[in-house]
Parts: C-alpha cells; structure tokens; sequence
C-alpha cells in the first residue's frame, strides 16, 4: 500500500465529524449511521496486510526511518527560501489557488459547509507543512473549490448585472482563469520533460548511451536518477540506491551512502566491495556531497568520464575490458565541447558542473557561450565574476552589464 492510504480513512473521519456536529437530528440518523459504517469497514480492511498492524500505522512512522533529505518533505517556505525567488510555476500555481479558496470561503461564510472549511484547512496545511503534500490539496480541495466558486457567482450576480450590456461575464472570465493556470502548468513540465504521459525523460539519453555501447555494471549511481535506471536497466542491471529513502535502513544513507561521497578512502572500500563498473550521476540534484564525490572522481585515475549531458554525468573504470569504450569517448578538458543545440538552461547547468569540477577554463567558455546568446543573463554573469581573474579586461564590462542588468 502507499502511504497515503490513510488519506480515505482520514476523508470519512472528517464527514463522520461535520454529520456528528452538524446533522444531529433524527432525520440524518441514516446518513450518520452510513458514514460510520464506511468508517469502520475502511479501518477494518486497511488491517489485511502482509505486515499487519506495522502496516496500518507505516504512514505515521515511515519519518523515522529517513536517513537522507529530500527536497519533497521541507514545508513550502523552507523551499522557497533555498530557491532564493527562483519563480517555480507549481508552487505559484499553489499560491494563487490557495489564495482563491481563502477568499472564497469567507466571503460564503455562512453559506459553505463546515466540512468545506475542514478539508479546505487541513489539507492546505499539509501541503505547506511537505510540499509532497501538493498534489494531495488538488484532490482533495477540488469540489470545495467548486463548490465556493459556484456559491460565489450566485452573490455576485446582482452585482454584475449593470454589466450584462458591455457582456461582461464573470463566470467566464474565471474559467478562462482556470484554464489558463492550467495551461500553463502543462506547458511548463511539457517544456522540462517533454509533453504528455510516462517516465522522466531527462536521464533517456545517458541510458541509451549504456545500453548502446554495452556498459556493464555494477553501478554506483545517487539517489535521484536511480528508480530511473532501475525502470530502464532491471533486471540486468541493480541500481546501488533509489528514489525511496524509507525502503532503506537508516544507517544505509549515513554509514554508507553519504560517507563514501565525502571520502574518497570511504567510497574505495566500497569499491573493493561491489566491483563497480560504473558510475552514473545525476548531477544537478543540489547535494554538496555530489560536488564533493565528483571533484574527487574525476582526479582519480582509477576512473574516466565518457559521457556528460545538461543532467548525467557517467565514469566507466580504468581497465582493459573499458579499453575501447575509453579510447572513443573519454572526455577531458582539452577535447569537451558543449553542444551547438544545447539550450541556455543546459550551458547553465553544464557551466556550473564545468566550474564545480575545477575545469575553470571550460566553464568560463559555457558561461560565455550563454552569453553569446543572452547578453544580459545574470547568472552568467555573476558566475564569470567570480571565475576570471581580476585583471582579465572583460571583467570590468561585465560588472558593468551586471549592474546594470541585474542590479536594477
């Protein structure tokens, strides 16, 4: 079962709660004795699982066995802090519904349901308190959204009816609203991951690149490209670590995981261990621990980079079964170029790798690559300043750009 579960026992809790407050009478005895029927059917049936007990009460206890942070569990204003006003359309999304609900609901105070508050309320919390919880708030705050709205344009329409000559129609202005936020959603993760249905698509290229050239494992790879390479490459290949942080132990991420990244003595005793052939790096994850592991790697002579795209970083082992596989596509400081198709977005990311590895030189090229396409971009430019020397002469122009575009 997944760990939500719990969230159709909690549902029926929440309505068995309003008809006790709300609908005492004798004619809403047969609705009551209804909910609470369901209620104890539901709580019945969740208790047939393989683990009994343990697995009704998993969803209040899977927090306990967490060994490594994820950005899916921090409350809305702990990510908005660390995304430092970087506009995200999901969470404003979020915002500007929310916001709706709120004043839709007082301004129906007395008109909406106690469980439209209840549910509206509760689960608002809980998408603030772990964003994972977002999409949980769609579902569940849908019909009480509807249902305000609705009680909404009922008030209003006295109101707008002076406007019925100039056709302004309230109703559809909302809708097209709506329809607009949700255009928009889809276009935004339409342009991130391409349009339409399945699996992340942003590790696709590295894998084929795998399986095209038949690199084996054992694989090491981190936390968030491993359910990726287990759905591509099971059961052929294991991943070392995956995309669920309560499957595994505790003491996994904190002995293991997270100290053979950080020490390089650490992560050759695991090695000798696993025989690893390959290792497979979704880089951007925003780890320190990652950025620590590859500027180790990649002075390693034990280990050679083959391939490096906007999202994956691989490195085969330095042994003669990898002979030919190293000999066309080891890539280095002298022979890396970016390529000409590359988005702003992927110089970006590819720069501040480039820059995060030590290969000063091939990052200042991407940062200015991005440039050469927007003049203007501030991280660009921020990052050039902190890379060039400060007697390069392009350095005063530009401080100048940034101040002027950045600074405003």
């Amino acid at each position: 079962m997944h760990i939500y579960f719990i969230t159709g026992i909690f549902l029926i809790t929440l309505f068995l709660f309003e008809a006790l407050i709300s609908f005492r009478s004798k004619y809403n005895g047969k609705y009551i004795l209804t909910l609470l029927v369901v209620f104890i059917a539901s709580i019945t049936v969740t208790f047939i699982n393989p683990y009994g007990l343990s697995g009704v009460l998993f969803p209040l206890t899977f927090y306990n066995n967490y060994g490594f942070p994820i950005n899916e569990n921090l409350n809305f204003f702990t990510i908005a802090a660390l995304l430092q006003n970087k506009f995200i359309y999901s969470y404003f999304a979020f915002e500007v519904v929310g916001i709706m609900l709120i004043v839709f609901l007082f301004l129906n105070l007395q008109k909406s349901r106690l469980i439209d508050w209840l549910i509206s309320s509760l689960f608002m919390a809980f998408a603030i308190s772990s964003v994972r919880n977002m999409p949980l708030f769609v579902f569940a705050t849908y019909i009480p959204f509807i249902h305000v709205v609705s009680l909404t344009s009922k008030k209003f329409h006295t109101l707008v009816q002076k406007y019925k000559s100039q056709q302004l129609n309230y109703q559809n202005i909302l809708s097209v609203f709506i329809i607009l936020l949700i255009i928009g959603l889809i276009l935004n993760y339409s342009s991130i991951q391409g349009f339409g249905f399945g699996s992340d698509k942003r590790g696709e290229n590295a894998v084929n690149f795998l399986i095209s050239n038949n690199i084996k494992g054992p694989i090491f790879n981190n936390y968030d490209i491993g359910s990726y390479l287990a759905y591509r490459l099971y059961p052929k290949e294991l991943v070392f670590v995956d995309g669920r942080p309560e499957a595994y132990p505790y003491s996994f991420y904190n002995t293991i995981y997270l100290p053979m990244q950080k020490d390089e003595k650490i992560f050759k005793e695991i090695d000798n261990r696993y025989l690893f052939n390959t290792v497979f790096i979704n880089y951007p994850d925003q780890q320190s621990a990652t950025i620590t592991f590859l500027r180790s790697i990649i002075a390693n002579n034990d280990w050679v980079p083959v391939y490096l795209d906007e999202y994956i970083v691989i490195f085969i082992k330095n042994n003669d079964a990898n002979k030919e596989t190293i000999q066309r596509y080891q890539i280095s400081p002298s022979t890396y170029q970016i390529p000409n198709e590359a988005s702003v977005p992927s110089i970006g990311t590819i720069g501040n790798l480039l820059s995060g590895i030590g290969w000063k030189q091939q990052a200042i090229e991407a940062y200015e690559k991005v440039l050469s396409i927007e003049p203007s971009n501030c991280e660009a430019l921020n990052n050039l300043l902190l890379l060039l020397d400060a007697n390069n002469p392009q350095v005063s122009i530009y401080q100048m750009k940034y101040q002027f575009s950045c600074k405003r």
